[in-house]
């Protein structure tokens, strides 16, 4: 008597990794002000849509931003936050001209860190969240 099993029909992996990831604006330099820091976080969460990729939270800093994403398995970590940063690195500096002169080259610092979540997503929500008053900012 054969045993039934599960056959992923397609043939990809199925599921997602959580990440929360922070990267910095280039020199650490606070240039994410107002309206440009809550057009920062839609157009982020556009991208991450895009990407079809979980947005679950996203939090922008005047010199930094954090993000919590559920990413496809067919994807990495790295390569996600790579186009993160590239395409709202072009679409913020295109927008905002000030951010050209301000940051000429590239909006992003090369460099983010990957922290991958497991049981405790509604700490690191409520970390992300509450970032405005972790650094004394905007509530």
């Amino acid at each position: 008597m054969k045993s039934k099993t599960f056959k992923n029909r397609t043939k990809k992996p199925v599921g997602l990794i959580y990440d929360h990831i922070n990267f910095h604006t280039k020199y650490n330099r606070k240039v994410l002000q107002d309206n440009i820091r809550k057009r920062c976080e839609e157009i982020i969460q556009n991208i991450l849509d895009e990407l079809r990729c979980k947005c679950v939270e996203v939090n922008a800093q005047p010199n930094h931003v954090h993000i919590l994403i559920g990413i496809p398995l067919t994807m990495t970590p790295s390569n996600v936050i790579q186009k993160v940063k590239c395409l709202s690195s072009y679409l913020l500096r295109k927008e905002f001209p000030i951010l050209r002169k301000q940051i000429p080259k590239a909006l992003w610092a090369p460099s983010s860190t990957h922290q991958s979540v497991g049981n405790d997503m509604i700490k690191v929500i409520t970390y992300i969240k509450y970032q405005d008053k972790h650094h004394g900012g905007r509530k």
